[in-house]
């Protein structure tokens, strides 16, 4: 029964950080380096559960120029749209507690 309430509670928390993240992306959007953005694929470890996504997801949030596409558990991967180099990229996920590395 827990591991049902860790999922959805897990599911909400991935919710709102997005939300939130798409609303301080509208509100910055005037601050936005207008630099190109490119897609980038990283090779996430030691993701095991829906609050590792939370936890990479978050650290994601917070970069600036960073649009989250998806970070996948079962893929242990992490994909987003950035102009920022992604060794940048790689060291916040890492600092998160995920080794990453850019595929």
């Amino acid at each position: 029964m827990w591991v049902l309430w860790l999922s959805i509670t897990a599911a909400i928390v991935l919710l709102i950080v997005v939300l939130s993240v798409q609303t301080r992306k509208k509100q910055s959007s005037s601050r936005r380096d207008k630099s190109e953005k490119k897609q980038l694929v990283f090779d996430v470890s030691n993701m095991k559960c829906g609050g590792c996504v939370s936890s990479v997801t978050e650290a994601l949030a917070v970069l600036d120029n960073t649009e989250i596409v998806e970070v996948s558990l079962d893929d242990n991967q992490a994909t987003v749209m950035s102009s920022l180099p992604a060794e940048k990229i790689a060291e916040a996920i890492t600092a998160s507690g995920f080794p990453a590395v850019v595929k």
